[in-house]
Parts: structure tokens; C-alpha cells; sequence
């Protein structure tokens, strides 16, 4: 799933249990991510945000994912 520029915010809990989601990727204008936004899925995912690991931190970085995720930033990953 893409989420596209023109998407600003993503709420708490938006894609919580979402169990069929296995990729995500965020644009960099992505202005707040929301507590829990990706968690509670059975397997690990993949999210990929076109932003800085820095700039991921700054948006609340791994508490945002499952533990068993991996999060892939235009200078670096996660979760590897």
C-alpha cells in the first residue's frame, strides 16, 4: 500500500490489526504518524518512508511498528 503525498496525517491505530497489510510506503510529507498506527499485525512488514531515519525518530519511529517489522529510510534501515 502507498500512501501518497497529498496524505498528511495518519491517525492512532489506523492500520492496527490490519493482518493482510505486508508493505507499507509513506511519502517524506508526512507531517505526524498517530500511536500505534501499524502495530498489531500477525506477520512482520515492511514499511518504507521515503524520509530520513531521523525524521522517522522525529515521527515516532519504531513504537509506530511491530517489533518484527522493518523499516527501510532513504539513509538506512530498521529492524534488520
Amino acid at each position: 500500500m502507498n500512501i501518497h503525498d497529498n496524505v498528511t496525517s495518519i491517525g492512532d491505530a489506523a492500520f492496527s490489526r490490519c493482518y493482510i497489510l505486508s508493505k507499507v510506503k509513506i511519502s517524506d510529507s508526512i507531517e505526524s504518524i498517530g500511536k500505534e498506527a501499524f502495530k498489531g499485525s500477525l506477520d512482520a512488514k515492511t514499511v518504507e518512508f521515503d524520509g530520513t531515519k531521523a525524521r522517522w525518530e522525529e515521527l515516532g519511529g519504531m513504537s509506530l511498528a511491530s517489533e518484527n517489522d522493518t523499516v527501510i529510510c532513504s539513509d538506512g534501515t530498521f529492524g534488520e
